[in-house]
């Protein structure tokens, strides 16, 4: 048995939350080893010590030393109180009972017997030792009594003399004294190894609680945590962080090539991560960011912080990392969406004046385009002045082709939308595209089967796949191949670069020219940016397709590389409809003309006179006023009346408003819109509210004479 053993096996229980009990223990526990000892020593030497008779003796040691290990066992459950009450009664009792069976007031018992009250104490308390102590004295009085009257109790069992009995309590008062320094001595020695098993213990324990609280430390920062060999760089142990972060566990990192953990893009390489801890070696402190890789072989951006530490007398680089990849690419979304609103705020400051410029110009090119039409018209073929005439109206259509595209580009030109197979579109363009191009470009086309349609502007759409074209000629000036291929993607919300996910008819581009860099790629959408000499390029025809596939409610994505060619990748929101307007047949040079009714209202007196005369011209009775006011104050005096022509932009009131008014008295009146730039008062985001005819300037004696003869045989 170990010391440690021993010790608990003799040392009393403790009860920390009360130092009474845990006294009362010791005391109940020193007094049942001495009372053991005596027991076990009278049994072992066969001394009749309660009886005279040797049976009697042992049967009655037998019987107190059961009770000494019940009371035992109850201290040790904590029943302290019940085990002392337990061992008081049941001794007194049983010296009680071996006084009156040994000779009453005459038995050696009786002084056992007197001397418990002191025991009671001990255990009790005061209250018990009285009691103990009276009833002692009742008991020996009654005894008394019955020596006096000579009724004496039966004698069975006569305790031993009082010599015999004297002399063996000397001796085993001697014993236990003997016993007790034995135990105390043994209690000394079995303290100090206790103690300084303790001390061991406790010290042993520190250690732990200390390397407990390092790892606990160590593991529950919430940033990775690298400790390298300062000679070798070697990666030592890593913290719990660093294995959620990367990916790799705790014996993988120990055996890891810093090839696995690095990008390998310039400055984040695993040459670029040994220098970096080579300078730390050397004492020199660094932060920086950096580009990691984890086990996944995902990259993530991350803060390093590096520098050198002496741990247990090792020098170690110390390496924090925390990862900031959400921090950068939000930076970076956030740079990315300035960038955005800048350009969107450039786009619309030049939108506006390229609407109001556009406005005036129109306003000017109908009155212009118009005389010069009707100037051709009283003009005889053969006449020298047709030429000069003729000239300045090509000059006049190059003038309203930049005002168009102005518009275009500012999203303010009004949309006529109609159901479009781009199949068919491409294909009418055909002849027309291989004649732009010329003979050592190869123009190829293809289609998906079953494409759906799409719900755009024709003429829009014409503008935008030509002007694809002559940038595409213009890459290839020593020929190459132009192919036009149409299909069908399903666009996800991160892809569709702001326009709504779904379904989408999408036209590619691709051409084999001189490709594009990226400087060039992130500027090719801006107004006014070409690459083009001096005079060869106005900068708007990309800047017209961005601003017309956006109107469009599309979006378009670019691929290019030096060298590789470029490929425009237009996409336009496909619709279920599957009828599809056809294509439009040319007009017939002769003008169409009628006799009815028109109202005309414009503020802009050049083009006033000119529409007035044409519609005179092509025999309509014509009402010309300047506002709409004048005319509402007319209308009661105007007998019949079958259409209004009103530009859209007035003083005081505005078309829209005007045509209003005179429908509410004549119903059935037919109206039609003319402006060069215009709000919404008659459109919804650049596209004409259902059931409006619109004519947009500038425009000449026949696109006149064709809307207005349009517009009045409708059903």
């Amino acid at each position: 048995m170990s010391l440690e053993r021993l010790s608990r096996v003799l040392s009393p229980p403790v009860f920390p939350e009360d130092e009474d009990r845990s006294r009362t223990a010791k005391v109940l526990n020193t007094l049942l080893w001495n009372l053991l000892a005596v027991l076990v020593l009278a049994a072992a030497i066969g001394v009749p010590f309660v009886f005279a008779a040797r049976v009697e003796s042992i049967v009655t040691l037998v019987a107190l030393l059961a009770v000494v290990i019940v009371t035992r066992s109850l201290m040790f459950r904590g029943k302290v109180a019940a085990a002392s009450a337990l061992l008081v009664v049941t001794i007194w009792i049983v010296f009680a009972v071996l006084t009156g069976l040994s000779g009453g007031i005459f038995s050696v018992n009786l002084i056992l017997l007197m001397m418990w009250s002191v025991v009671a104490g001990l255990l009790l308390g005061r209250g018990w030792a009285i009691g103990t102590a009276a009833a002692s004295s009742i008991f020996a009085l009654a005894m008394a009594l019955l020596e006096v009257f000579e009724l004496p109790p039966p004698k069975p069992f006569p305790s031993p003399p009082l010599s015999r009995w004297v002399e063996l309590t000397f001796g085993m008062c001697l014993a236990i004294i003997s016993l007790n320094l034995t135990l105390r001595s043994l209690a000394l020695a079995l303290s100090r190894a206790r103690h300084e098993l303790a001390v061991r213990l406790e010290a042993e324990e520190a250690l732990r609680r200390s390397e407990e609280r390092f790892r606990t430390i160590y593991d529950s920062v919430n940033e990775a945590v690298f400790l390298h060999d300062a000679s070798t760089g070697a990666i030592l142990d890593v913290n719990r962080k660093t294995v959620e972060m990367y990916g790799w566990s705790r014996e993988e990192f120990l055996t890891l090539a810093p090839s696995d953990a690095c990008s390998s893009e310039p400055g984040y390489s695993a040459s670029d991560a040994v220098s970096w801890l080579e300078r730390a070696s050397k004492g020199e402190n660094a932060s920086f960011l950096w580009h990691a890789r984890r086990r996944d072989r995902t990259l993530f951006w991350c803060e390093v912080s590096m520098r050198l530490a002496r741990i247990g007398g090792q020098e170690l680089i110390l390496v924090t990392v925390r990862d900031v990849d959400d921090r950068v690419r939000a930076e970076a979304e956030h740079l990315r969406l300035t960038e955005q609103l800048q350009q969107a705020q450039k786009l619309e400051s030049i939108g506006r004046l390229a609407g109001g410029v556009a406005h005036d110009f129109n306003n000017l090119l109908t009155g212009i385009l118009g005389s010069l039409d009707l100037a051709m018209m009283d003009l005889p073929d053969g006449s020298p002045a047709r030429a000069p005439v003729e000239e300045a109206r090509r000059a006049g259509l190059r003038a309203a082709k930049l005002t168009s595209q102005l518009l275009t580009f500012s999203r303010k030109q009004i949309l006529e939308p109609q159901n479009l197979d781009l199949t068919e579109v491409i294909a009418s363009l055909r002849t027309m595209l291989s004649r732009l191009l010329g003979e050592n470009i190869q123009l190829l086309t293809s289609s998906a089967p079953g494409l759906g349609a799409v719900r755009a502007d024709r003429t829009q759409m014409e503008n935008v796949i030509v002007n694809l074209a002559v940038n595409s000629k213009d890459a290839m000036p020593n020929g190459g191949r132009l192919e036009l291929s149409l299909d069908e993607v399903e666009v996800d919300a991160d892809q569709t670069e702001g326009a709504a996910p779904g379904r989408y008819v999408r036209l590619s581009v691709t051409d084999s020219g001189s490709g594009m860099s990226p400087e060039v790629m992130a500027n090719i959408f801006e107004p006014f940016f070409t690459t083009k000499p001096r005079g060869k390029g106005t900068g708007l025809g990309l800047a017209m397709v961005f601003g017309a596939i956006k109107q469009h409610g599309g979006f378009i994505k670019v691929r290019s590389a030096p060298g590789q060619g470029t490929t425009f990748e237009l996409h336009l929101p496909r619709i279920s409809a599957h009828r599809v307007q056809p294509e439009p047949t040319p007009s017939s040079t002769e003008l169409a003309r009628g006799k009815e009714s028109i109202v005309l209202v414009e503020d802009e007196p050049t083009v006033r006179d000119v529409v007035a005369a044409t519609l005179k011209m092509l025999g309509y009775r014509t009402h010309v006023f300047g506002t709409g006011e004048d005319a509402l104050a007319a209308l009661p005096s105007i007998g019949e009346l079958d259409l209004l022509i009103t530009d859209v932009i007035l003083p005081g009131v505005n078309g829209s408003v005007l045509a209003e008014r005179f429908r509410e008295q004549r119903p059935s009146l037919r109206v039609l819109f003319t402006s060069g730039y215009t709000d919404d008062a008659i459109a919804q985001h650049g596209v004409l509210q259902e059931g409006v005819r619109y004519l947009a300037k500038p425009f000449g004696p026949q696109a006149l004479a064709a809307k207005v003869r349009a517009v009045l045989d409708e059903k």
